[in-house]
This record gives C-alpha cells, sequence and structure tokens, in this order.
C-alpha cells in the first residue's frame, strides 16, 4: 500500500492562485477548510453509537480566530463529554413524577479510541482532500466572478 495519493485539478488551482492577490488566496483556503471541517464533523457524528443524541452533538467544529484564518478543528468539544468518556457515570436516584425515587443506571468508562473519531480520518482521508479541493475551486470561481464584475483585476 502506498501513501501516495492523486488529486486531480490541484496543479490547476495553484496555478490560478498564484496570479491573486494574498487577500483572495486567504479567502480561497478558508472556505475550502471549512467545506472539508464541515464534512469531516458530519462523518465522525455518523461514526458514533447512538443511545443518546447528547454525545453525537457534542462533536462539534471550531474555527480559527480571526477572520481570514484557515485553521479548523473537529472532534469532541464539550468538556462534559471528556470526563464521561474518560471516568464514565456512576448509577444515581432519580424522582419520579409520583415522589418515589429509582435507580439510573451508569455508563462503563469509554476512551475516545473506542468512538472510532481518528479512524474516521484516517479512512476517509482522500475524500476529504478532494472536498477541500473541490471546495476551495468553487470559492476562487467565485472570487473571480466577482472581481471581473467589479474591475478589480483587469489588466
Amino acid at each position: 500500500m502506498t501513501n501516495a495519493m492523486q488529486i486531480n485539478g490541484l496543479e490547476q488551482l495553484q496555478k490560478l492562485m498564484a496570479e491573486l492577490p494574498d487577500k483572495v488566496q486567504r479567502q480561497v483556503a478558508v472556505a475550502g477548510v471549512r467545506i472539508a471541517g464541515s464534512r469531516l464533523r458530519t462523518l465522525m457524528r455518523r461514526r458514533v453509537p447512538v443511545r443518546s443524541s447528547k454525545l453525537r452533538k457534542a462533536i462539534g467544529l471550531k474555527y480559527g480566530k480571526g477572520r481570514n484564518v484557515a485553521k479548523v478543528t473537529v472532534g469532541l468539544l464539550s468538556r462534559f463529554y471528556y470526563k464521561t468518556l474518560e471516568q464514565g457515570r456512576k448509577p444515581y436516584k432519580r424522582k419520579s413524577t409520583k415522589g418515589t425515587y429509582y435507580t439510573v443506571s451508569g455508563t462503563p468508562n469509554m476512551d475516545s479510541q473506542g468512538l472510532g473519531l481518528e479512524d474516521v480520518w484516517n479512512t476517509h482521508k482522500d475524500e476529504l482532500l478532494k472536498v477541500l479541493i473541490e471546495g476551495m475551486q468553487k470559492e476562487l470561481y467565485r472570487q473571480l466572478g466577482r472581481a471581473s464584475v467589479t474591475g478589480k483585476f483587469r489588466r
């Protein structure tokens, strides 16, 4: 198994990007990274076992600070779920509507490895890179169309 990947359209994208101003290059990169990040979040959410929707909703997306920063963090972003994954949850008593108490069973210790979030990245890496390139191309053409209307890049 080789580690080399074939990405169609990367050379053309690099040539077009080299001719554009830095601001437009950053906007194109940010758009591509955000699209790929949201796709990765969707794939991770599909992988998580469903007992309740809380764990699935805890997998989030956090963008880099600043308007033109091409950085995104995907994963468990809620502190509550880090604690639950590490320690599990103890059984506890709950009061019913009739005033009696009943016991709610806890959950065992889990780890993020058991959820397979890292496996999602490893198995879908090629697909996510293609989504990244396509998102960047789409944003690039949008920026070029916008510039041609305003006349910014005319020579």
